[in-house]
């Protein structure tokens, strides 16, 4: 059930490539901050890490697109008696792979010949899988028995409570330095509803700043 969203975003972005819509591809390279509120000291302070992501523009109107896209990442994860938190490598129990697909929409708008801006906003799903860390053993101890156990706890949690949904908002400039390159920087905002539901608000939030690349 959990694929069923990834696999529904390619069959549409292929149908509109059958069709021969104004499509324009992307990458991009993104470090990011996920910020931890947490007042413990087993969890990590706000880590960074450092998505590449891959996306199609759509135009749908003369300024407005959609433009679904998916990054990777990986971070350090352990299990407390307060949920699931990024921790240091000291101190991780599991490795978290996660893939974040955004589907935005939004408002794009040139300037002279070179110039292009675009905002947007919208839904991002958060998929995350995590397993025992290098030199982690299963039967180690763990917060909720041994370390398989609070793997096992850790890949409940990402799916409990929403934790896998996010709003997204972000700003993009393009400078076009060629008939078919733009390149420019990208700022974007992840505000997690599983937090809110969970009474945390803004834990798990991510902050991203990278480079873009349209083609």
């Amino acid at each position: 059930m959990k694929k069923k969203p990834v696999l529904l975003i390619f069959a549409f972005l292929f149908s509109q490539m059958l069709f021969g819509l104004n499509l324009s591809f992307q990458a991009g390279f993104a470090p990011s901050i996920i910020i931890n509120t947490s007042d413990g000291t087993q969890s990590a302070v706000s880590p960074v890490v450092y998505p590449v992501n891959f996306s199609v523009n759509l135009k749908i109107k003369e300024h407005f697109y959609f433009e679904p896209r998916l990054s990777f990442f990986w971070y350090y994860t352990l299990m407390t008696e307060r949920g699931c938190y990024p921790a240091e490598i000291e101190n991780r129990t599991g490795t978290a792979l996660s893939f974040l697909v955004d589907l935005p929409v939004g408002y794009t708008k040139t300037f002279g010949e070179k110039h292009l801006i675009q905002a947007g906003a919208g839904p991002s799903i958060l998929s995350r899988f995590a397993f025992l860390s290098n030199n982690v053993n299963a039967d180690d101890w763990g917060a909720t028995g041994s370390a398989a156990d609070d793997i096992n706890a850790i890949n409940s949690w990402f799916w409990d409570k929403a934790q896998f949904l996010y709003i997204k908002a972000h700003f993009l400039y393009l400078y076009q330095i060629n008939e078919s390159i733009k390149i420019g920087p990208e700022l974007s905002f992840y505000l997690p509803i599983g937090s809110f539901i969970d009474s945390k608000p803004m834990n798990n939030s991510i902050i991203s700043a990278g480079l873009t690349v349209r083609f």
